[in-house]
């Protein structure tokens, strides 16, 4: 876990996060493992986050969430002057309802 970041339990119960779906895509193993139906050993555990580890699924994730962020902020930064430092401090929900109020704004 402290390599890949994956708890156990994570793994065990097969969530299905961007990591594991990256390396199953590129490795069968993680995939008969990880869809399978059988509990998973603590062997099998331990092969599962190393597969993972090793697909680099991490970099693809790390730069997943760095481009994610980007688009984000982007998208904020092309708000009217002051919108998104309005109405990001209320949090998510207050950024939304100052987006929904540009949207019924009359010529947005």
């Amino acid at each position: 876990p402290a390599v890949t970041g994956k708890a156990d339990g994570d793994l065990a119960r097969r969530k299905k996060t961007m990591p594991v779906l990256f390396a199953a895509e590129r490795d069968e193993v993680v995939r008969a493992l990880y869809f399978g139906t059988a509990p998973l050993t603590a062997a099998q555990l331990s092969d599962l986050r190393g597969r993972i580890e090793a697909s680099g699924a991490r970099r693809h994730t790390e730069e997943a969430a760095a481009a994610a962020y980007a688009q984000g902020t982007e998208a904020l930064e092309s708000l009217p002057d002051g919108i998104h430092r309005a109405t990001s401090s209320a949090g998510p929900n207050g950024l939304a309802a100052g987006l929904l109020f540009l949207r019924s704004a009359p010529g947005m």
